[in-house]
């Protein structure tokens, strides 16, 4: 769900900005 690194904004409501690629 959050692999994809267009995803701004986490299914709870946080924003990634970059450091969200370890899922």
């Amino acid at each position: 769900m959050a692999e994809s690194p267009t995803h701004l904004i986490h299914f709870n409501g946080e924003r990634f900005l970059g450091p969200y690629e370890e899922l």
